[in-house]
This record gives C-alpha cells, sequence and structure tokens, in this order.
C-alpha cells in the first residue's frame, strides 16, 4: 500500500508473482522509478507483468546500458511494449545491431513493430536488396524508418509497385529500376501503400497515367491520399474547378495531404480578410497553404501592410 497499490492490485500483483512476498516492495518501486520509470508506469507493469518488480527488470537494463542501448530509450521500450519481456532483449537486439542497424534504429523498430523478434530481418534485407535494387546501407533505412515492411511478402509487394508503372520513367516511357530504389529510399511506405487504388484516385480526377507517374516520382506520399476527396474538399473551399485544384496540386503536391478544414480553410480565409486575396489568385500560388499562418504568413502580412506593401507577391521571398 506505501508504494501506491490498492487491495485489488496488491493482490492481483502477489498473486502472479507469489515470490514478491519476500522482497520488499517499496524499495523496488524506488529502485525502478530510479531507473526511469514512472509511479504509474511501474503500477500498470506490476499489474501486466509477472515478476517486473523483482530485481530481474533493473539487471536487464543494466544490461542493455552495457550494450550500448541508451536506458532511457530502454525504458520508453518497455513501457511501449512490455510483451517484449518475454524475450532475451540483449541477445535479440544486439542481433539487429549485427546487421548494422544503430543502437537507437534497433530501439526504435521494436518499439513500433515488436513482431520484428519473430521475423527473418536478414531475409528482408536480402529481399530489398535483390528485388528493389537497394544497396545494402539503404535496405537497412528503409527497414528502419518502416519495420511493418518485415511482415510483407516483398517480392510480391515490389512486383506490385513495378505492374503499376511505379518504375517506369514518365520520359522515356521504359521501366528503371534505379528509380524504384530512389521512391523507397524517399518514402519507405511506399512498400505499405495501396498503390493501384490510389492511382486510380489520382486518374479518377484527371491526371493522365504519365501526369500520375511524374506526381509520384515528384511526391511518393501523394500515394497515401484519397486524391479523389480531397479534390471535393478543395473545390468546395475555395471554389476552385477541377482543373485548378489539378494544376495547384501538380505545383505543390503536398496540398493533397493538408488537412482542409483546419490547414487550408484557415489560411485562405485570413488571406482573403487581410490580403484581398482571390481564389484564383490562392490558385496560382498554392505553396502559401504549406507555410505557418500564425509563424510565417500573419506576421509578414502585418509587417508588409503597415509599410504600405502588397503582401501576397512578397511572402514567400
Amino acid at each position: 500500500f506505501r508504494a501506491g497499490f490498492d487491495a485489488e492490485d496488491s493482490r492481483l500483483v502477489v498473486t502472479s508473482s507469489p515470490l514478491l512476498l519476500g522482497t520488499n516492495i517499496t524499495q523496488a518501486v524506488e529502485t525502478l522509478r530510479t531507473a526511469g520509470f514512472s509511479k504509474r508506469d511501474v503500477l500498470a507493469l506490476s499489474r501486466s507483468v509477472p515478476g517486473f518488480l523483482g530485481s530481474r527488470t533493473c539487471a536487464l537494463l543494466d544490461e542493455l546500458a552495457e550494450r550500448g542501448f541508451p536506458r532511457p530509450e530502454c525504458v520508453r521500450l518497455i513501457v511501449a511494449q512490455p510483451g517484449l519481456l518475454a524475450y532475451d532483449l540483449p541477445q535479440r537486439l544486439g542481433q539487429l545491431c549485427e546487421l548494422g542497424f544503430s543502437h537507437k534504429e534497433a530501439l526504435s523498430m521494436a518499439r513500433q513493430r515488436p513482431a520484428l523478434f519473430n521475423a527473418n530481418v536478414s531475409d528482408t534485407l536480402a529481399a530489398l536488396e535483390r528485388h528493389g535494387g537497394l544497396a545494402a546501407a539503404d535496405a537497412r533505412k528503409v527497414v528502419g524508418a518502416f519495420p511493418a515492411a518485415l511482415g510483407y511478402n516483398l517480392p510480391e509487394r515490389v512486383a506490385r509497385l513495378r505492374a503499376e508503372g511505379v518504375a517506369i520513367d514518365p520520359a522515356t516511357g521504359a521501366a528503371d529500376d534505379t528509380l524504384l530504389a530512389k521512391l523507397l529510399k524517399r518514402c519507405p511506405k511506399l512498400l505499405g501503400y495501396d498503390v493501384g487504388a490510389r492511382l486510380g484516385g489520382l486518374h479518377e480526377v484527371g491526371f493522365s497515367r504519365d501526369g500520375a507517374l511524374r506526381l509520384v516520382h515528384a511526391n511518393p506520399k501523394v500515394l497515401s491520399y484519397d486524391a479523389a476527396a480531397q479534390f471535393g474538399r478543395l473545390e468546395r473551399l475555395g471554389g476552385w474547378s477541377r482543373e485548378e485544384v489539378r494544376a495547384m496540386v501538380l505545383t505543390f503536391p503536398p496540398l493533397l495531404g493538408l488537412d482542409v478544414d483546419r490547414n487550408v480553410g484557415p489560411k485562405l480565409r485570413y488571406l482573403r480578410a487581410r490580403c484581398g486575396l482571390t481564389s484564383a489568385a490562392a490558385a496560382a500560388w498554392p505553396g502559401a497553404f504549406g507555410y505557418s499562418l500564425d509563424k510565417r504568413i500573419a506576421p509578414r502580412v502585418e509587417v508588409l501592410r503597415a509599410r504600405g506593401v502588397d503582401a501576397c507577391p512578397s511572402l514567400s521571398s
């Protein structure tokens, strides 16, 4: 009770770990808090992980620290994924480092994708090198940034990207594996996108096949967005035609991913009210929606207005 457990929690913890009856619970809790766990974390983990209050947890953190894993990151990993305590963490994380991942990358991957300890990471890296045309270091970066790739059939995923034309150079019409490798390095999540559906969405709003591929090559993240839905929102907001929105997206592809209600809308309303910006002028200048309203647009507008300068053409300089 002095350690913060109520009666029910105390019964639950002792039932799951009877050996704790011989442990100084207050001292064990303080030791874990000194190691970096919050009181709330200690209580929650004690309920869900038998033996968490024992000395093994601190010994584990010490061993990981000796191997070069930052203690605060290890604590965050255990809090986020307590089930990983069932594994030999020093050994499993060490195996990732042997493959070339840094200590922080290994911890981050385990936090994002705990199932990676049941995956064959070396086979995944080899598949990215063989089928995706990636160098070994780049394959590690892709998996480190997107560990969910460890759960995919990568030869099949890469073949699907090729079948959808992602590896085709629009300028020549020929397949270019270096393009695919570059896209995967820039956007590892490309492996997880439903590329066919997303390209279909771009075709639906009027992009030709080559136009859609050019857009993807310029900014592969556009494949994570629902183009048809975003076009509809933008058309309603600004009264723009589909052709105007398409031109805006070609000029500023991130527009497809901006929140219309909380991002684009407030900026458009502000520029209309303070600068007299028309919808046509906004359509010719979509990059403005990528700026912060509070930190860039509004302060500059107010300074320029005070000096009698037309604000809109000056904001981007």
